[in-house]
């Protein structure tokens, strides 16, 4: 089976309108089960008002966490998926691949990272998760959550 690509090329260049509508609707739903669980650990740990990244944005994440008052910039690197969070969230997102990241140091108090690092190659992984952890201010938190890779 195909995986997206998180690659600057533009990413998933095959998918239709209709089959993104419904990955949309499919991970907004997602998000809004997993928001006791997942968001709560991450929110918690943070200050209120601090400054977040939503990575892989296009799901429900970024808009999930703007709902909640929060103010996250979304992060991603399929081009179509990127697209379609910035129609549709307020919220500023970042086109850029995991593989080359460039995020300012020190400049946010999390990083939400939930079951999209598995498109990073396992010799990678070590690596990009540094740089997420680099754009992270003092007590800054990182959750990672990684439930494909084996």
């Amino acid at each position: 089976m195909p995986r997206a690509s998180f690659g600057s090329s533009g990413g998933i260049g095959c998918a239709s309108e209709g089959s993104r509508l419904t990955y949309c609707r499919a991970a907004h739903s997602a998000t809004a089960k997993l928001t006791g669980k997942y968001f709560g650990a991450l929110l918690d740990a943070l200050d209120p008002t601090g400054s977040l990244i939503s990575a892989a944005a296009g799901g429900g994440d970024l808009i999930h966490l703007t709902e909640q008052g929060n103010c996250p910039t979304g992060l991603g690197g399929a081009g179509a998926f990127v697209h379609l969070a910035r129609e549709h969230s307020v919220r500023p997102v970042l086109h850029q691949d995991f593989l080359s990241l460039d995020l300012p140091a020190e400049a946010f108090d999390g990083v939400f990272a939930n079951a999209c690092l598995f498109q990073v190659p396992g010799q990678e992984l070590p690596r990009v998760l540094q740089e997420l952890l680099e754009s992270l201010r003092l007590r800054g938190v990182l959750f990672a959550s990684n439930p494909q890779r084996q």
